[in-house]
């Protein structure tokens, strides 16, 4: 079943049925009571609260005017299914765990994702992610004994994958505590807390935590984090500050998706970074059809960027 495209018509079943009549009633209560036992872990999170809520709200609203107009025998007879449906609604978890296989050489990922009302752009692993993850994986970009920076995290794949890589030490970076929080609970879940720390960082004035403020790191990783041009602006000062000068391999490797309408958005990151004196030492388009599970865009953008001293 086409989850995403059996949702639409479920809601707009529930939006559209005739509350006093019987028979549509129960035609909605049956596709409703199908779609839920179908629900797996393709579901989002967004999608699940979404029928969770609006499901019940629709439940309700149908007992409300049943009761006001008083029940007759074929309502009564749909009370059980009422309560079926009702437990089934209850019984769908808000945050599924989604199982992603990025590569032979890895073992599975497990992440929960949380819903975009909770976590903003944080709420699910977007593509740019599954592509950085995969270059980590097939050592395209090498972390191994290296400390690693994520910014802008979400679920953390690409810094629980540099974890699992072998990189010595990965600090994962968001904004929003929802966020952290699952991140967190991510790198638990896949066994790297003990390499893994998760820490918030705000791009507007970037200071991490005491323990971490006054550390370089030889690999920075930002995956779809330029979807805004106040944001693409502020990036380049955190990799000023958080990318190992000493080193001439240290490198901030961005990847964000090629998406319709967002060119202003890239065009301003780039200006950005050569504004600050960064060093695009490789810059490439790279196309993949694996990662449009997470958004239509099978097109992404490859920045590799170095600290003038580095080149």
């Amino acid at each position: 079943m086409d989850l995403e495209g059996a949702f639409d018509d479920v809601m707009t079943a529930l939006l559209c049925a005739d509350k006093r009549d019987v028979d549509d009633v129960a035609r909605v209560l049956d596709s409703l009571a199908r779609f839920v036992g179908a629900v797996d872990e393709t579901l989002t999170a967004t999608h699940r609260m979404t029928l969770k809520q609006v499901g019940r709200q629709w439940l309700a609203a149908v007992e409300s005017i049943w009761y006001q107009y008083g029940l007759n025998d074929d309502a009564k007879d749909l009370e059980a299914q009422f309560e079926e449906v009702r437990g089934a609604l209850a019984a769908v978890t808000d945050h599924p765990t989604k199982t992603l296989f990025v590569h032979e050489s890895l073992p599975p990922v497990a992440l929960r994702e949380l819903s975009f009302m909770e976590a903003g752009f944080g709420w699910q692993t977007w593509g740019a992610s599954l592509v950085l993850a995969h270059a980590i994986a097939t050592d395209q970009v090498d972390v191994r004994g290296r400390r690693v920076l994520e910014v802008g995290c979400g679920t953390g794949l690409v810094g629980i994958v540099a974890a699992l890589k072998g990189a010595s030490e990965v600090v994962l970076t968001d904004f929003l505590p929802e966020v952290l929080q699952n991140a967190r609970f991510n790198a638990e879940a896949n066994g790297v807390r003990d390499v893994c720390r998760v820490t918030k960082l705000d791009w507007r004035s970037p200071t991490l935590d005491a323990d971490d403020d006054d550390q370089r790191f030889d690999v920075v990783l930002a995956a779809d984090c330029c979807y805004e041009i106040e944001h693409a602006k502020l990036l380049p000062p955190v990799f000023q500050k958080y990318l190992a000068k000493t080193s001439i391999d240290a490198r901030v490797h961005l990847i964000n998706a090629l998406r319709t309408g967002f060119d202003a958005e890239l065009n301003a990151w780039e200006a950005a970074a050569r504004n600050a004196n960064l060093t695009l030492a490789n810059v490439h388009t790279i196309h993949d059809d694996s990662a449009v599970d997470n958004g239509p865009a099978a097109e992404f953008r490859y920045y590799q960027i170095a600290n003038p001293t580095s080149t």
